[in-house]
């Protein structure tokens, strides 16, 4: 008899506990429910200023190991995802326009003046077997990516006449002083030509041909004039 008893009570305690158990859930699923849909996410149409900010933009990434990437995966995946990239609007800042003018207002009328150069398309890396082709990728690399700020080039002859970088408040960071001290470098090593000017000194004109005839001086004297 008792033990009856005790089955009957142990079963009443069951289907209670289930039961509760199964009010509790349905309540916790449909306050989620309440949440979600009191949060709407905002999309362009109802939010003009998500719409009018590229800021905002989310791409839709995707997990991948880029290291192990080829470059021509990379590119593809990286558009796939819905990569945001914007062109910009100048070319040169102010300041290096005014210097810009005054660069045509001296040297114009010998020179064609090229502004945001890449370094590597004025310096020769020849093949050298005392370095590995590991080795060359990464020095280009290191010098490629740097613009220059002026170049001036020989309207007579196309040669490059001087190559001029025009030193603002950003050079005194630890990064550009390390950058350039590598490009004062490449510059010595390379021979090319190279004068820094200031920004605190927009109005005053830079030693172009001393510095061309100094670095250069057999090509000037075999020409027997100057090469503007």
């Amino acid at each position: 008899m008792n033990f009856m008893v005790f089955v009957t009570c142990l079963t009443i305690a069951f289907v209670a506990g289930f039961t509760v158990a199964r009010k509790l859930t349905l309540r916790k699923v449909a306050s989620s429910v309440i949440i979600t849909k009191s949060q709407p996410v905002p999309s362009s149409a109802t939010s003009p200023a998500v719409k009018a900010s590229t800021r905002s933009y989310t791409p839709q990434k995707t997990y991948r190991d880029s290291r192990w990437q080829e470059r021509d995966e990379l590119f593809q995946g990286m558009v796939a995802e819905g990569i945001l990239l914007e062109g910009k609007e100048w070319l040169i800042t102010r300041c290096e326009k005014i210097y810009f003018d005054n660069l045509e207002k001296w040297f114009g009328h010998y020179c064609h003046i090229h502004c945001q150069v890449s370094l590597g398309r004025l310096i020769n890396f020849p093949e050298q077997p005392e370095f590995s082709e590991e080795e060359r990728k990464r020095f280009f690399a290191i010098y490629n990516g740097m613009a220059m700020d002026y170049v001036l080039v020989s309207k007579k002859n196309n040669k490059i006449v001087c190559v001029i970088e025009l030193d603002d408040p950003s050079h005194e960071r630890a990064d550009r002083i390390i950058r350039d001290r590598w490009l004062n470098t490449i510059m010595t090593i390379a021979r090319v030509p190279f004068v820094r000017a200031s920004v605190t000194k927009l109005d005053e004109i830079p030693p172009v041909w001393d510095t061309r005839d100094k670095m250069r001086p057999l090509a000037a004297a075999t020409k027997g004039e100057p090469l503007h």
